[in-house]
């Protein structure tokens, strides 16, 4: 086979043999392109062999990305490389936590202890976690802020943030408004500056949130590669130790240098819980602070303050519309219209009517 082959590329070298077969070529692909199959089959053999000339260069340059690629991401890590430091209370809240759990589990298991913590166990996990958390997080950001394009980025999105939050504040404030009032937020101008300075501060918790969501996800991206590799490394025995010391040391050299934090180089269990339970912990924290916000504004106590808030800056019984019986707070509408307010088990409910007012005659 091998000498047919040699034979066939020794003959096709020839340009008078290369000329005969492309002659030949075309005649056959002429009688085929008569039938329907065949122009179909000539069309998608045209495409492919563009596809394989094409492939074939663009192949040609994937060396010079990747290098570049290793380079960029390399420099990216260096650059990265002072935020791996840890404020000592990170692992000691993390580690007693920890510790803690498995000592619970353990006396759960033998029937000592309740299966499910309590609300105060559950409280005070949480607040050490979130702490540590954010103890971590604020490490980072303080190391961030030393670069010098963090601080036009920060100057950015603040800006961004703060026209977002009030353009919402102020929709949300005159959405509510008109909930309450059942009349245009535009006759209650006292309430509704006071209600979107509330809704504003609300939305520019949420955007901190956010960000710290945007924080916690990005380090759980940077640091799932390691765990993997280590549990890998450590656990995983049908995988080749060869090849997953390399990357794991690929990927600790890039992330660490050729040094590491002691601390943590020296043991195996608090590195894992560190990088674990930091993104994780903000993800969690960010969420509920961004549910926050609905939870309190959806709260009975929340709508009885406003109900109250409402009726004392706003409507005033000032006996302008002698029909409304009872001299009831009112505010004028447009027209002869006035939104009536009363209060009933302690919410307050409006309703319009006309007002007929009287005029004095003149002395």
């Amino acid at each position: 086979m091998n000498r047919w082959t040699e034979v066939v590329l020794r003959l096709l070298r020839h340009q008078r043999t290369r000329v005969v077969v492309s002659f030949a070529g075309l005649i056959i692909a002429s009688k085929i392109a008569t039938y329907g199959w065949g122009a179909k089959l000539l069309g998608a053999a045209l495409f492919i062999m563009i596809l394989w000339e094409m492939s074939s260069e663009w192949r040609g340059y994937l060396p010079a990305f990747r290098r570049t690629l290793f380079r960029r991401m390399m420099r990216i890590m260096k650059a990265l490389r002072p935020l791996r430091k840890l404020p000592p209370e990170v692992p000691v809240l993390y580690g007693a936590v920890m510790m803690y759990m498995i000592v619970r589990i353990a006396l759960a298991s033998q029937h000592w202890l309740s299966p499910l913590p309590s609300t105060y166990e559950t409280a005070v996990i949480g607040l050490a976690i979130s702490v540590g958390a954010l103890s971590h997080t604020h490490s980072i950001l303080a190391r961030v802020a030393r670069w010098s394009w963090s601080k036009v980025l920060g100057k950015a999105l603040y800006a961004v943030a703060t026209a977002a939050c009030v353009a919402i504040g102020t929709a949300d404030a005159t959405r509510m408004t008109r909930l309450l009032a059942h009349a245009d937020a535009k006759y209650f101008p006292s309430f509704l500056g006071l209600l979107s300075s509330w809704y504003v501060v609300l939305d520019f918790v949420r955007c901190i949130a956010v960000f710290l969501f945007a924080c916690g996800l990005i380090l759980l991206l940077i640091n799932l590669p390691s765990l993997f590799l280590r549990f890998a490394r450590n656990y995983v025995r049908f995988l080749p130790n060869t090849g997953t010391n390399r990357l794991f040391l690929l990927w600790r050299r890039m992330r660490f240098g050729r040094s590491t934090d002691p601390a943590l180089a020296q043991g195996k269990y608090i590195r894992d819980v560190v990088e674990l339970f930091t993104p994780l912990a903000l993800l969690i924290l960010a969420s509920l602070v961004i549910n926050a916000p609905d939870w309190i504004m959806k709260a009975q106590p929340t709508g009885m303050i406003l109900d109250q808030t409402l009726l004392a800056m706003e409507y005033t019984a000032d006996g302008g519309c002698p029909n409304v019986l009872g001299n009831l707070p009112t505010v004028h509408l447009d027209g002869d219209f006035v939104s009536v307010a009363t209060v009933v088990n302690g919410r307050l409910s409006t309703t319009r009517q006309t007002c007929h007012i009287v005029q004095q005659p003149k002395s």
